[in-house]
This record gives structure tokens, sequence and C-alpha cells, in this order.
């Protein structure tokens, strides 16, 4: 899946480790249980983030921060887009 391969890219699991969201208990009709990616396919929807440190959230470099942490998510959030 393609989506595996961005959500294992070395940026975005540095910056975010892993996906999270609300689950399904079974995969999704027309998918077998043993499904290589099973829990991605589980996932209702999609979410990940990442905390900052009180001294990042106050900090003047506070916006590169941001800029990089968009950066990391793109290729994902796009990759989301197209295939909602």
């Amino acid at each position: 899946m393609r989506v595996r391969k961005l959500v294992d890219a070395s940026k975005f699991k540095a910056t975010f480790g892993s996906l999270g969201g609300d689950s399904l208990v079974r995969v999704p009709t027309g998918f077998p249980a043993d499904h290589s990616e099973a829990e991605l396919l589980k996932l209702k929807d999609v979410t990940f983030g990442r905390r900052l440190a009180d001294s990042e959230a106050t900090s003047p470099a506070l916006p590169v921060l941001i800029a990089d942490t968009f950066e990391a998510a793109l290729p994902v959030m796009r990759y989301l887009a197209a295939i909602g």
C-alpha cells in the first residue's frame, strides 16, 4: 500500500510516530482478515500529531518548527486528500 510507504518514511515517523484514529473491529468487507495492512484498513479516520514542549511553543523558532512539521505531514495529507 502506498500509504504504508508514506507513514513509514523516516521524516514522518520522526515527527509523528504512527497513525491513530477510530478503528473498526474487523477488516472491511472484501478484504481478508489476515491482510498484511489490516490495521490500516480498519481505520475509520486517520489522526497524527506531535506535542510541543513549552520551550518550543514559546521559542522564536516556532514558525520554522511548524513549517517543518507541516512539511513532514504533507505527503500523507496529499495522499489522503487524493483518495478521499
